[in-house]
């Protein structure tokens, strides 16, 4: 009936939007109507003698016909988005990753899913559009059949695959993308970055999820965070994110190989959100390492695929050169060069002024290096990985070796660290070199005295209290007690 008297179904009227066809400005079709009520309220007056009811009801039948009449005259027109049949293309992106194996019941997660789609449900979409199928853990891959889904992938990126399906189907009429998944994002793909550059794409993204919303009594290492590349000798800090249902002890074990070189047990409150921990690891031998980061599982815990991460560390052969330079003797360099001694991975070559015409070298490999002082030969300066500057003038270096140091940021990517004093950063005249352009800071004019020798008491932050850079004591407490304890700094600027 609804049809017979509207020309449209009811869904037509509930997901169209109405609009003009005329290109007649908006602005005339308000200024229309109104001119038209000023109209029929200047004729109600002159029949008063109606009665006020009569004349209201009058009035406002007449306003609703005028208003509709002119209405008519822009063309309105009711805009409808449907899929033709089998001239769109649906995209349907299945979960093959390593959590969805896991048995909820009788049949896995990825059983249940290729069930239901092969049950009817994908039969009844291919009747619309042009179906095309992909199976996703760390990539995406297109496939012919539900039964060629990829072998179980160790991530769930779900960020990287839809990516790749709507670059694949870029060329396609896309109607959107059916996403099944039981949600394990545990690739860190789906960012503020990548979501917004997912809406840019315009598609419709359906999202279906397999298995239970909340997994009981279960662990999950859902990300392990630790440096790419070590030195030779140095510790190694690993944060890890850990996901769990209720208050419960675990173990944590690293295992480099199938050797066991570090455990720590942790409490895990009884709050749901992630609880974040970490674990310091000895040094490693030169070579690449292959990490296992492994729970214990909890009594009766099924799930325990997700309870271990591997992770991937680099301890190069070789040192890391680093170029240190003074100009000036002071306690700075005296306990740089202490600290630096018996360390393996680190070799730091040090040029310092002791008069005003005589220099002194430690750490050099050969009689040659540093021979004349700073480096003005880009092969000689980039052989480095980081250049200290301390209290050292921007005069003492000529402009080739000033460009040599910005290329040395910017070419080369190395690092260069600023030591405050009594001829450095602006006292030093840095605010006026190449340099200046790198820093993270800016630098003000040269002022006499900017440089204050006052005590000062240096504190890590909580996060520092925490950091193997700033660790004194493996025990955190210890280490923040050792830190108030610490003699103050004499000098700052």
């Amino acid at each position: 009936m609804f049809e017979l008297l509207f020309t449209h179904p009811l869904w037509a009227y509930r997901t169209g939007a109405f609009a003009f066809a005329s290109a007649w400005p908006r602005w005339l079709l308000v200024l229309a109507v109104a001119c038209m009520l000023a109209l029929i309220a200047a004729t109600m007056r002159r029949r008063r003698g109606l009665g006020g009811r009569k004349l209201l009801a009058l009035g406002a039948l007449q306003s609703v016909f005028a208003a509709l009449v002119i209405c008519l005259l822009w063309r309105p027109v009711l805009n409808v988005e449907r899929v033709r049949d089998r001239e769109n293309v649906l995209a349907i992106a299945l979960d093959a990753s390593a959590s969805m194996s896991y048995a909820d019941g009788e049949r896995s997660r990825l059983q249940q899913a290729t069930r239901a789609l092969g049950s009817g449900a994908m039969a009844r979409m291919e009747n619309v559009f042009d179906v095309r199928l992909f199976s996703f853990s760390q990539r995406a891959t297109s496939i012919e059949t539900l039964n060629v889904v990829s072998a179980a992938g160790m991530q769930t990126r779900i960020g990287d695959a839809l990516t790749q399906v709507l670059q694949q189907a870029g060329s396609a009429p896309l109607a959107g993308v059916v996403l099944i998944s039981d949600g394990a994002e545990n690739g860190g793909t789906l960012t503020q970055e990548r979501l917004a550059e997912l809406a840019s794409y315009g598609v419709p993204v359906h999202t279906v999820g397999v298995g239970p919303e909340r997994i009981v009594h279960d662990l999950e290492l859902e990300w392990v965070d630790t440096a790419a590349s070590a030195p030779l000798g140095a510790k190694i800090s690993a944060e890890l994110t850990i996901r769990h249902d209720a208050e419960a002890k675990t173990l944590l074990r690293v295992y480099d190989a199938q050797r066991l070189i570090a455990a720590r047990e942790l409490t895990l409150p009884s709050r749901t959100d992630p609880t974040s921990a970490a674990i310091d690891l000895p040094p490693l031998e030169a070579g690449a390492h292959a990490l296992s980061f492994a729970l214990e599982p909890l009594e009766g815990e099924r799930n325990v695929i997700n309870n271990t991460r591997t992770r991937i560390v680099d301890v190069p052969v070789g040192r890391r050169n680093v170029l240190y330079v003074e100009g000036e003797p002071r306690w700075e360099y005296k306990f740089l060069r202490r600290a630096v001694e018996r360390d393996r991975g680190l070799r730091v070559a040090s040029l310092v002024t002791t008069t005003p015409n005589k220099t002194y070298r430690q750490g050099v490999n050969s009689a040659a290096e540093l021979f004349d002082g700073f480096p003005d030969d880009a092969a000689e300066l980039f052989a480095y990985d980081a250049v200290i500057i301390g209290s050292y003038e921007a005069a003492s270096l000529g402009s080739e070796q000033h460009r040599l140091l910005r290329d040395f940021v910017d070419r080369r990517g190395g690092a260069v660290l600023m030591l405050a004093g009594r001829y450095g950063l602006s006292a030093g005249g840095w605010q006026n070199a190449p340099l200046a352009q790198t820093l993270p800071v800016q630098l003000s004019a040269g002022q006499a005295g900017t440089f204050v020798q006052r005590t000062a008491q240096a504190l890590p932050t909580v996060y520092g209290v925490e950091s193997g850079i700033a660790r004194l004591d493996d025990d955190l407490g210890r280490n923040a007690e050792r830190w108030k304890n610490l003699p103050a700094l004499a000098d700052w600027q």
